[in-house]
């Protein structure tokens, strides 16, 4: 249970750091840009950006939905893991 732990926390915190490093400042700035340009009444470019950060939505979504599932089961085996020593360490 230990490297499905290991695994689980790595793959969590690569997924987390994508997310916060390269999803989400990208996503935030079309939404910024699209904002803006609604208020100036630009119509097209504020549709532009719109379409861009609707492209990215999907895969924020799934992202999100991975993190939340890989975080349980990294739980699930960390809790699994120090359940199995500690009734080992009762044994001796």
């Amino acid at each position: 249970m230990a490297i499905v732990w290991i695994a689980g926390l790595g793959a969590s915190l690569m997924l987390l750091s994508y997310h916060l490093l390269v999803l989400q400042p990208r996503m935030g700035a079309n939404l910024r840009k699209y904002w803006d340009a609604a208020g100036a009444g630009q119509n097209v470019q504020a549709q532009e950006f719109r379409l861009a950060f609707d492209a990215d939505h999907p895969t924020a979504s799934r992202g999100l939905i991975t993190l939340a599932v890989l975080v349980v089961i990294t739980l699930i085996a960390a809790v699994w893991q120090n359940t199995r020593q500690g009734s080992e360490a009762g044994r001796s």
